[in-house]
């Protein structure tokens, strides 16, 4: 009985684990593990109309303008911050908040509506966005992360542990 429990309590922790891993998997590369935890105002960013784009801005004072866009909800793509510039995802509302703001984005390439995207992956064509990592990325991150830190973290195969079935596209769940 005891150790059923055991494994029971196991099991808790390292589903809680995995859930902060999803949660925090892009997070934890740009610095910003727990985001607006202290923010006690909501930003009203407008409703995505299906579509984004890819943009730039230039600006001479990046690290500041990264962190306060990224404070307020916008996707500052990983990897794009430079002493001069900054790449973020965003949708026409949010692209004509930041004109309001004024800051002047320069169009780097337009999206198109989820359902396109997602017919294409039902297809078999599966590819991240520009700037988002690919599963094998993300995996690798969790395990650098787990390498780097065991006292606190370890990669767990929540898939074979638990000898439950793979997902649909027959991956385990870590």
């Amino acid at each position: 009985m005891k150790k059923n429990m055991n494994e029971k309590i196991r099991f808790v922790i390292s589903l809680a684990v995995c859930i902060l891993f999803i949660t925090t998997a892009f997070s934890v590369s740009t610095g910003e593990i727990f985001g607006r935890a202290n923010d006690k105002t909501e930003l009203s960013m407008p409703v995505s109309s299906g579509t984004s784009s890819h943009i730039r801005i230039d600006t001479s004072d990046v690290r500041k303008v990264a962190s306060k866009l990224k404070f307020d909800g916008f996707d500052v793509l990983r990897g794009t911050v430079t002493e001069t510039s900054l790449e973020l995802i965003v949708t026409s509302g949010e692209l004509t908040m930041l004109k309001g703001q004024g800051y002047e984005p320069v169009t780097l390439e337009k999206g198109r509506p989820f359902r396109e995207i997602q017919a294409e992956r039902v297809a078999g064509f599966v590819q991240p966005p520009p700037g988002y990592p690919n599963l094998s990325e993300v995996l690798s991150e969790m395990n650098t992360t787990a390498a780097n830190y065991p006292s606190i973290c370890q990669m767990v195969d929540l898939t074979t542990t638990y000898n439950a079935s793979p997902t649909y596209e027959g991956r385990h769940i870590y």
